[in-house]
């Protein structure tokens, strides 16, 4: 019940709780929220497993947010669970719960990288990183059964360590590996029938192919990762393009400003080509030089008078 959840936050607060009702809790609560506001400290209120708690106790929880000041809360709540507690704070009835959540988090299962880089950091704590040694292929393994997650990690690790501990070995190889996930019925203990079967390939011999990252199934975080990635890519791709494009326009303004140019040129000569040839004009220092009779790119261009200059 709520009160029972509020005795509880009561008692960790150092609080006494006996013989308490919950206008009293409440109020005792809300006095030494006050008292940490004075001090310049903020109370944090961390609620696990919250996917446990129904909508009625989700919807109390929220009733202690509104325990604040003229300018600020003298709470803070973090709720963390299991992803069904989306699922839960989806109801329309916990609406204004929602409304009241500043910081949303999912934590993706952990990739094929991931996966190895949190075994070793776990034996690394543990003091001693090299103490035994995860090849490849049996890290493939432990990513495909375990999907990523953690708390399954640690399952198939520790029985692997306690088995290799049995064998006197310091190598964790495959086939340790196979006899785990088979004693521990795996796929039918830790995932129900249909996950297993619809994400889980089961190698019945020695010469199957190793898993590999890019056979084991994909998490929506590493899709939305690749699609970020692409996303990402063709936007400088397009920027590139833009700049090309840009680059091109003032080629072609530079081009069809060269193209006017020449033509005022060309037509100054012309200009020049027939007053020297008017009658009365033509002398010897303005006489046009012969020419001869070809197809030359200036007979093209600017034509030949009568007599072929």
């Amino acid at each position: 019940s709520f009160e029972q959840l509020l005795a509880m936050i009561n008692d960790d607060f150092g609080l006494s709780t006996q013989g308490k009702d919950k206008v009293t809790l409440i109020r005792e609560l809300n006095s030494f929220l006050v008292e940490q506001y004075a001090c310049g400290n903020q109370p944090i209120l961390i609620i696990d497993e919250a996917q446990n708690l129904g909508p009625e106790l989700l919807e109390e929880i929220r009733m202690l947010s509104n325990l604040e000041t003229d300018d600020s809360k003298l709470l803070q709540i973090i709720l963390v669970g299991q992803p069904e507690l989306r699922t839960i704070l989806a109801a329309p009835k916990l609406l204004q719960l929602r409304q009241r959540i500043d910081i949303n988090c999912h934590i993706q299962a952990l990739n094929r990288l991931e996966t190895e880089q949190y075994i070793t950091h776990r034996l690394d704590v543990a003091g001693n990183a090299a103490a035994v040694v995860f090849p490849s292929e049996t890290l493939d393994y432990i990513f495909l059964y375990s999907k990523g997650i953690p708390r399954l990690i640690n399952i198939i690790c520790d029985f692997l360590l306690l088995s290799a501990f049995a064998e006197e070995t310091n190598i964790i190889d495959i086939e340790m590996v196979r006899e785990i996930i088979g004693d521990l019925d795996f796929e039918n203990h830790y995932w129900s029938n249909a996950d297993a079967e619809k994400e889980t390939a089961h190698p019945t011999d020695s010469e199957s192919i190793p898993v590999t990252e890019a056979h084991a199934p994909c998490s929506l975080a590493d899709i939305s990762l690749r699609v970020e990635s692409m996303e990402k890519n063709f936007a400088q791709l397009q920027s590139m393009l833009i700049i090309r494009l840009e680059q091109l326009a003032g080629l072609q303004d530079a081009f069809e400003a060269y193209v006017i140019k020449t033509d005022e040129q060309a037509a100054n000569i012309i200009k020049i080509q027939n007053e020297n040839l008017l009658p009365g004009h033509a002398s010897a220092d303005h006489a046009l030089p012969d020419y001869p009779a070809s197809n030359g790119i200036i007979r093209r261009i600017f034509g030949s008078n009568s007599s072929g200059k």
